[in-house]
């Protein structure tokens, strides 16, 4: 612990100055790091002006007291304290500065987080606070004078990070302690379900920043006044509103950014106070999952546009000799492992097909073991094989197997694609107009999964997806496209179902 005032004879700014030139600085990639409780971490943070440590934090000593962080801090940089006000501090607005820029903190009796962005205009390693009135306890006999108490402080600097996202799906589950690649501003500490916001606005940190066309979804749920209010979220200058329930719920929101940024911020909440066997805290949002993505029609990056088209290029069918025949082969197919057979035909949604592919390459991808068989005749096979090849190329290396096949007779291959089936996959769609409301139980998309060796396909076998509701564009009808709402599948519960499914094929070959 280390004191400005303790520095005597000569210019003593001067000589703190040349201390502080003295300092090593370490390197840092911008990710949030938290100085907490003793205001300790693997590398040191120096306070100036504050008095010795206490179990939960330190107090300010000086009119002008100064944290020294371990490295450099420069552009766009998020800082949360915790902190509390003393004596005449409290309800004061205390100035808090680094690089040139200051915000401002509104000291209460007791510890609150505050969460604060500035721009650091030049590289800066101190964090200095001013306006404060150093005052001393009346009632017992302490010579401290003390104005600011500090328990926690956290910083992050997304935009020293160079990592910039090149189109890859990335898919953060919150509940898995593995996945640390965001970093939050304005939440509570992770549980291991997710993470709930404690402050408005609060922001998600990206890592990577995002620059043109992008989709990112989100499952999560609200706490209290939360449920039923508009909420905003924004990346960049982009914005989208959606409504929270108390129960989990995907939200799927489309970007286009005109700047690179990493923030995805949420405004709107108004945290409320709960108690739990975590304390008493103040909670908004819930999120469990997010997932960035391109869009299914986005713009892609120049490279990936070529890539694609020379994809495309190399499926297109190359054309039959006049006059000859086509010769309709029944496939002999030989799987190992965990097998999912899923079949569309003509009167599928013809987007449904894309969510079950996407669910078992994003469910299976290092799993060798696993294959998809997917039969489909709601297409053409130039369109199905290229979509199917994107979709490859969405989700990056797989070790999964996918064999697809391309019928114009969906029924007659059934029996040899179920003879290999550990898991049957059916999706039921059905396309209602808005006149009346639907019964749920008629106009719903179902997930199916069950064995081959049932295929009577029995109530009881049958796992019901709620699908989430939304305007299509009918061709020939677009005049009707108001009238008209589409099932459309969840695609993380699918996700899920898959998950369950190779659970229990699993617990039956051990037994």
């Amino acid at each position: 612990m280390f004191n400005s005032d303790d520095f005597s004879d000569g210019d003593i700014s001067k000589k703190e100055d040349e201390f502080l030139d003295r300092l090593p600085t370490h390197p840092w990639d911008g990710r949030r790091r938290i100085f907490s409780e003793t205001l300790d971490s693997p590398d040191a943070l120096l306070a100036l002006g504050f008095y010795e440590l206490e179990e939960w934090g330190v107090w300010s000593r000086t009119e002008n007291p100064k944290l020294v962080l371990p490295f450099l801090v420069h552009g766009e940089v998020f800082i949360e304290i915790e902190s509390v006000g003393f004596g005449p501090n409290i309800g004061q607005s205390v100035h808090m500065s680094i690089g040139g820029d200051t915000s401002t903190i509104n000291l209460s009796p007791h510890l609150h987080s505050s969460s604060h962005l500035l721009q650091v205009a030049t590289p800066s390693r101190i964090i200095e606070f001013s306006n404060l009135i150093p005052a001393r306890l009346d009632e017992v006999d302490d010579p401290r004078t003390m104005a600011i108490g500090v328990s926690k402080i956290s910083i992050a600097a997304p935009g020293l990070s160079n990592a910039a996202w090149d189109g890859t799906p990335t898919f953060i589950d919150l509940a898995n302690p593995t996945h640390d690649e965001l970093d939050f501003v304005g939440f509570h500490s992770r549980e291991p379900w997710g993470i709930w916001s404690e402050i408005d606005p609060c922001h998600v940190i990206l890592p990577f920043s995002i620059h043109g066309d992008c989709e990112i979804q989100f499952f999560a749920q609200g706490f209290g006044k939360n449920n039923g209010t508009n909420i905003t979220v924004a990346l960049g200058e982009s914005s989208a509103q959606f409504v929270l329930e108390q129960e989990p719920k995907q939200f799927i929101f489309r970007f286009k950014t005109k700047e690179p940024t990493h923030l995805l911020r949420i405004t709107g909440l108004t945290p409320e106070s709960t108690d739990s066997h975590f304390g008493a805290r103040k909670m908004g949002i819930g999120i469990h999952r997010l997932q960035v993505t391109l869009p299914p029609d986005g713009a892609l990056v120049t490279a990936k546009t070529k890539k694609r088209q020379a994809i495309v290029s190399a499926l297109a069918p190359k054309q039959r000799k006049q006059n000859t025949a086509r010769v309709a082969k029944t496939p002999s197919i030989e799987t190992r492992g965990f097998t999912t057979v899923a079949v569309f035909n003509e009167t599928s949604n013809s987007n449904q097909w894309r969510d079950v592919v996407s669910a078992f390459l994003w469910t299976f991808r290092e799993n060798s073991e696993a294959t998809l068989i997917i039969q489909n005749s709601n297409v053409s096979g130039a369109s199905f094989f290229s979509e199917l090849m994107f979709l490859f190329f969405r989700v990056g290396e797989i070790k999964c197997r996918v064999i697809a096949i391309h019928t114009h007779d969906t029924y007659r291959d059934a029996p040899s694609l179920l003879a290999v089936a550990d898991t049957y996959v059916h999706v039921d769609s059905s396309i209602t107009l808005n006149n009346v409301v639907p019964h749920t139980d008629k106009h719903s998309t179902q997930f199916i999964i069950s064995s081959p060796d049932d295929l009577q396909l029995d109530a009881d076998n049958i796992v019901r997806i709620t699908p989430l509701r939304q305007p299509i564009k009918t061709p020939g009808h677009l005049h009707r496209v108001e009238r008209k709402l589409e099932n459309v599948l969840d695609w993380v519960r699918l996700c899920e179902q898959m998950k369950q499914a190779h659970t229990q094929w699993l617990e039956s070959s051990n037994d």
